[in-house]
């Protein structure tokens, strides 16, 4: 069933007939102000978390590397190690919370990101032995300045 309106004809008519005066009127704008607000909200908060976010990101890395510099058991290489991960680490968190501010769902980006880390983790099992190897050799330090080796 066509009523007046679904005519192509009444479309343009109401489509003509906009009256313009009505912009001119704050009545408009407070209309347009009301759809934009929380929009607008959300992606100033959002940037306000991002912000926020990555200075405690930074400070968290500091914090970390300065604390662990001062162990005598960890040498200052596997300091800047620990605090790259934090930093890694609290990045990711914070655009994940980011993302989730402005309305995505993150649930199926967590997931692909898990799924990815499995792959490169999958495929760097050789190289991430090593780097392990390297790590457990900074951490437990086996050997010292002057000690002689033999392979």
């Amino acid at each position: 069933m066509q009523t007046d309106t679904d005519t192509p004809q009444a479309l343009t008519e109401t489509v003509t007939t906009f009256d313009w005066a009505v912009v001119g009127t704050g009545d408009f704008w407070f209309g347009i102000w009301d759809k934009i607000q929380p929009t607008a909200l959300n992606v100033l908060f959002s940037l306000l978390i991002l912000w926020l976010g990555m200075k405690l990101a930074k400070w968290a890395a500091k914090f970390v590397k300065t604390h662990a510099a001062k162990a005598p058991n960890i040498d200052e290489t596997l300091a800047g190690v620990f605090s790259s991960f934090v930093k890694y680490i609290l990045t990711a968190l914070v655009l994940i919370t980011v993302v989730t501010q402005l309305g995505v769902q993150t649930t199926s980006l967590v997931a692909m990101l898990g799924a990815a880390t499995l792959a490169i983790g999958l495929a760097l099992q050789g190289t991430l032995g090593n780097v392990a190897a390297g790590v457990m050799l900074m951490l437990f330090r086996p050997y010292k300045l002057g000690d002689y080796v033999e392979v």
